[in-house]
């Protein structure tokens, strides 16, 4: 939903490019943005199964590349070939009704 806002807002606009970021997209800058939250080194665990009791989250890569890669405009921005693991074939769809400008 946030993704389709901010593409609303610049739709027909030139936003400013950002040094030394200047061979992105603003869609691909969107992306990198968001997944920033993600980065970062976890404590490793002591037990396999500590994760799931302490009702913790798969690590940060995990949680960012699941998302992204039901996300068919993140494949188009950053042109995923079908098949690829950021562009499966089935995707996993919460919001169907998403329209394209």
């Amino acid at each position: 939903m946030a993704y389709l806002g901010e593409r609303k807002k610049l739709y027909g606009k030139s936003a400013p490019k950002l040094p030394g970021l200047e061979e992105y997209t603003n869609d691909q800058l969107f992306f990198l943005a968001g997944s920033l939250k993600f980065c970062g080194r976890q404590p490793p665990l002591l037990h396999a199964t500590d994760s799931w009791y302490m009702g913790e989250h798969p690590e940060g890569t995990v949680r960012n590349n699941e998302r992204l890669k039901n996300f068919e405009f993140f494949a188009s921005a950053f042109k995923c070939k079908l098949n690829s693991t950021m562009n499966p074939p089935k995707k996993c769809q919460v919001y169907r009704r998403i329209h394209r400008h």
